[in-house]
């Protein structure tokens, strides 16, 4: 006897879809851009899985991250291998960083609610970082302006 196939509604129904272009978020230190994050295609998904459980999903498509000090290059972290000319590392990721969470149930114990995750899955493409020292010490210094950072004596 062959078992019956699941459609894909009582398999997994999507309680939410949320889908943003483009995302950046930058530092700005005395009225000047040191440092910017890009994100772009970024997808996070809530659904519901058989039994009670919930999935929470958050894809994004590219990484970079710049900085804006003095330096030679201004790109620290991009995503290594995206374009056809430089694909000599086959990678089956279509995003940069892709983070799966299934949480089962939540256990009460002693007026403490815990919750138990059955699956925690992070996917990262190959990435470059590239990390000048002069660029470390400056935004180190900055960091410390800021109060980021606590200085040492």
């Amino acid at each position: 006897e062959t078992p019956q196939k699941k459609s894909f509604l009582d398999r997994y129904v999507a309680l939410c879809r949320l889908n943003v272009p483009t995302f950046s978020i930058g530092w700005v230190h005395k009225g000047k851009e040191v440092l910017a994050l890009h994100m772009k295609s970024i997808q996070i998904t809530c659904s519901r899985v058989p039994f009670a459980a919930q999935k929470v999903e958050l894809d994004v498509g590219h990484l970079q991250a710049d900085h804006f000090v003095q330096g030679e290059i201004p790109v620290i972290l991009n995503r290594k291998h995206e374009y056809a000319a430089t694909k000599k590392v086959k990678s089956k990721l279509k995003s940069a960083i892709n983070i799966s969470v299934t949480k089962e149930i939540t256990v009460t114990h002693r007026r403490f609610k815990i919750p138990t995750f059955s699956r925690v899955h992070v996917a990262l493409a190959p990435h470059w970082v590239n990390l000048e020292i002069a660029v470390f010490i400056q935004l180190i210094e900055v960091a410390r302006a800021d109060g980021l950072i606590n200085s040492t004596q």
